[in-house]
């Protein structure tokens, strides 16, 4: 199943996410393992650079991509992003000097809502997936980290609906309405 060209809002899920995307800022990519899917998109498809699937192999092509200083990273599956959450995040790293602005709710990180500083995460993600490392949060440890916790979070989304990605076909049902779909 790929989970990008689901229905939602009678369009796939990633021109959903893109279209979402755009309303924060015009750089938007789409990072794919099969660039042909995407086609139909209006922003530059980037294969990812390494033959390895997994989120943090996207975030390291979306960092090689662009020269940007801070990379959103989102998941083509969470139609709830927080517009408003992910301008905070960017405007955090750039008042604290952070290199990573992570939401963290009852203890655990979501990185796939999340803003990078590509200059320095760069490096430490590369040698990263050159050890073999796949995790999105396992390299963190290197850089300097804003956590954003739930009483933050919760200001932003009461019902925290921006963490909901769409991992199963249960998890579509239970969550995107018949209505939705069309």
């Amino acid at each position: 199943m790929d989970k990008g060209l689901l229905l939602y809002k009678d369009m796939p899920l990633i021109r959903w996410i893109v279209y979402r995307a755009h309303e924060l800022t015009r750089d938007v990519l789409v990072i794919a393992n099969r660039v042909d899917a995407y086609n139909f998109l209006s922003v530059p498809i980037i294969k990812d650079l390494y033959n390895a699937r997994g989120p943090l192999v996207g975030l390291y092509s979306a960092l090689r991509a662009t020269q940007k200083e801070y990379v959103i990273l989102t998941g083509c599956d969470m139609p709830f992003i927080n517009l408003n959450l992910l301008s905070y995040e960017v405007n955090l790293l750039a008042q604290s000097g952070a290199d990573v602005a992570i939401p963290k709710h009852d203890q655990i990180l979501e990185p796939l809502h999340s803003v990078y500083r590509r200059t320095t995460c760069l490096p430490i993600i590369e040698a990263a997936l050159d050890n073999g490392d796949r995790s999105l949060v396992g390299w963190q440890c290197q850089v300097k980290v804003n956590e954003i916790d739930d009483n933050v979070l919760l200001t932003f989304d009461p019902e925290l609906q921006f963490l909901i990605n769409l991992n199963t076909p249960q998890d579509y049902q239970a969550h995107i309405s018949s209505k939705e779909r069309k």
